[in-house]
């Protein structure tokens, strides 16, 4: 009798979500429109930063995991809460959610900038 052949199954190929993205989300009740920057560090991790319009300086992320098309993203916000990011790249399109530790959180949507 031979053995039964296990066939393993393909691990699905991670995105690679370096370049900016505009994005479009809700906070306090309000719509924000902001720039997510991802990008590749010399060890191989991911970084990045987060630009609200209406805020001059950008946010840096803390940390950025990529687990096949999703990409999950944290950072400090300026009120002092703590901010996630849970995000699917498909091609040039961003979508997903945020939510922070204050309990706020919206729907995330947008496109890759050329």
């Amino acid at each position: 009798m031979r053995p039964a052949v296990t066939a393993e199954v393909p691990k699905p190929k991670e995105v690679d979500p370096s370049g900016a993205y505009g994005i479009s989300l809700t906070y306090g009740g309000a719509g924000l429109n902001a720039t997510i920057e991802f990008g590749k560090r010399a060890d191989g991790s991911f970084g990045g930063t987060l630009t609200v319009d209406q805020m001059p300086q950008p946010i840096p992320l803390n940390t950025v995991t990529v687990t096949g098309k999703r990409v999950q993203a944290t950072l400090s916000s300026p009120d002092g809460s703590e901010v996630t990011l849970d995000l699917v790249i498909e091609g040039d399109d961003v979508s997903g959610s945020w939510k922070a530790s204050s309990g706020d959180g919206s729907p995330v949507f947008g496109k890759k900038i050329p």
